[in-house]
């Protein structure tokens, strides 16, 4: 898995894209690294990822790390822009828990356009 990171200092957003074989320990090392983290809003490129390795105790660990990031940036959002229906339903998953497991601050979008993820993040800052 690789993922590159830049900041859009203009949309005040943290893009991330992801690319390859995606395993949760491998995001949970991403996230415990970059400084980037600390922007509220965050946009994940996942259309170029694969997800077939993915689990749902592997899910439970990330859900549990990411509820600790997302108190750091409350009133945040994350969106998830994906390629496949099965990717989407693992950010719904993803979310479902976060939300469930650690009332976390952060609100979540997955869309299969990188334009509706900017629009969507733009909306907190109106």
């Amino acid at each position: 898995m690789g993922i590159t990171v830049r900041v859009d200092e203009e949309k005040n957003v943290a893009i991330f894209v992801v690319t390859g074989t995606v395993l949760f320990s491998d995001l949970i090392d991403v996230a415990s690294e970059q400084p980037e983290f600390e922007i509220a809003n965050h946009l994940v490129d996942m259309t170029q990822a694969d997800f077939s390795l993915l689990d749902i105790e592997g899910l439970r660990e990330f859900v549990s790390e990411f509820v600790l990031h997302d108190k750091a940036r409350p009133q945040g959002r994350t969106a998830v822009v994906i390629s496949k229906n099965i990717d989407g339903s693992i950010v719904r998953l993803f979310k479902s828990l976060s939300e469930f497991n650690g009332n976390s601050p952060v609100a979540y979008k997955a869309t299969f356009s990188r334009q509706e993820a900017y629009n969507w993040i733009s909306e907190s800052e109106g």
